[in-house]
């Protein structure tokens, strides 16, 4: 844990503190002194608490309840805009859960962050937000179940110009290069910063892609710490590879304070086969007109081949209609024929990502070539129109003997919310799930 600390500047120019709650009165908060300011609670809001830190000994615990807030009142009006972190853990699973961050400025209450949705157990966000300048104070706000509440710990404030304290590669695990998909995240790199003002520029990338033939462009991005999220992710730049592999991204735009993380996205060659591996190695960064190299770093993905697209429409609607666009795809089911055709069979949630009773269908892929290219999806299983009919959840085999490809589902002809828990007892269609079944003698053609 950080032990408090503060490089000191007049009237709050501060240029790094530190508060770790260590050195503060366990027990309720009323009003506590720290060196920015002063700690400050209602009764039953908030308490220093002696164990569950994030490190050291000592955290501050906002209750369970409804709106419980502490408050951080800095001795002076920020002189610059400042950046704040924090490491936050979410003390019980019980429904609700809201956490604000919101800063106290001349011109009002401006909210920084609002978090709804977090995992449960240890300190897995790093909260980060920009304060203005002239902020007053910080309220920290938290309405969960009574049992509840959120830890803070190793709260810190970061003034003046950025400056790049860390730059490492990151190795995502294995995260195949899909064909058709919109984002490969291949690698990354994590860029954490202190300071706000004056932000550090990302000027180029440069890798080496090996075989160079496979890939058709990189294209360095934002994302989410684990490599999944790109909801308004911010692009840097692009490059392709030369003959011998080499790439490099021209980039233009500036980090964030705080952590940063940017995703190589890799697209695959029309040309590259699925199931072979490329390998991406580092080279280096320029930052700022400063070169940041750590040669012998690479890592190796798998090319593969993205059936259905988020959005894309499936065809052999049962009514006759035109292809019908799906927003989301789950639950695989995947066979190789005695022919060698592969067939795939998965959920068409029409309308959301949420399980039976929907309006879903099971679609079905097929490739003759050993997966390495796929037909488009269309449906194989329908149990009627709207959302009071649906199936889904399949499975799919093939009668060794027959030849004769089964497919199976749930379904569901009523609505009211998920199947598992409004299904009755009985055999009654309008009331419980039916398991149904459909086959194919020419291979999963039809």
């Amino acid at each position: 844990m950080f032990y408090r600390t503060l490089i000191p500047m007049l009237l709050c120019g501060l240029s790094c503190a530190a508060e770790s709650f260590e050195k503060l009165p366990v027990g309720g908060i009323n009003s506590l002194s720290l060196d920015v300011g002063t700690l400050s609670a209602g009764a039953g809001n908030a308490v220093i608490i002696a164990r569950h830190a994030r490190s050291g000994k000592q955290a501050l615990h906002i209750l369970g309840g409804q709106k419980k807030a502490v408050r951080i009142s800095f001795k002076s009006p920020l002189t610059n805009d400042t950046q704040v972190s924090f490491w936050l853990q979410r003390w019980t699973k019980r429904a609700p859960f809201e956490f604000r961050l919101i800063a106290v400025t001349p011109r009002g209450e401006q909210e920084l962050k609002k978090i709804e949705h977090m995992g449960v157990g240890g300190y897995r966000d790093q909260v980060q937000a920009l304060i203005p300048a002239g902020t007053t104070a910080l309220l920290m706000t938290c309405t969960s179940d009574e049992r509840g509440g959120a830890l803070v710990d190793d709260f810190e404030l970061f003034s003046g110009p950025m400056q790049l304290q860390s730059a490492r590669m990151v190795n995502p695990g294995a995260f195949p290069m899909l064909k058709r998909a919109p984002i490969n995240p291949v690698m990354g790199y994590k860029l954490e910063t202190s300071g706000a003002t004056e932000p550090q520029k990302v000027q180029s990338v440069q890798l080496r892609v090996t075989p160079a033939a496979s890939v058709s462009e990189v294209t360095l991005r934002t994302g989410s710490p684990d490599g999944t999220g790109f909801e308004g992710s911010f692009v840097f730049g692009k490059g392709k590879p030369a003959a011998d592999g080499s790439v490099t991204i021209e980039c233009s735009g500036s980090l964030k304070p705080g952590t940063n993380w940017l995703w190589v996205d890799a697209t695959p060659s029309a040309s590259s086969p699925v199931g072979s591996t490329v390998t991406f190695e580092n080279k280096g960064l320029v930052i700022n007109d400063e070169q940041y190299t750590r040669t012998g770093q690479s890592v190796t993905q798998r090319i593969g081949y993205l059936v259905a697209v988020p959005d894309e429409a499936v065809g052999n609607q049962p009514d006759g209609s035109a292809p019908r666009k799906c927003v989301s795809f789950r639950i695989p089911g995947l066979i190789r024929t005695a022919s060698g055709a592969l067939v795939g069979c998965f959920d068409a949630r029409y309308l959301h990502s949420a399980d039976l009773c929907a309006d879903i269908d099971v679609a079905v892929v097929r490739s003759e070539d050993g997966g390495q290219t796929w037909t488009t999806p269309v449906v194989g299983m329908d149990s009627g129109s709207g959302v009071a009919n649906g199936c889904g959840d399949p499975c799919i085999l093939q009668d060794s003997k027959t030849g004769r490809i089964w497919m199976q589902a749930l379904a569901c002809h009523f609505s009211g919310g998920a199947s598992l828990w409004t299904s009755k007892r009985g055999f009654d269609p309008s009331s419980t799930g039916q398991w149904e079944m459909v086959y194919s003698d020419d291979d999963g053609k039809t």
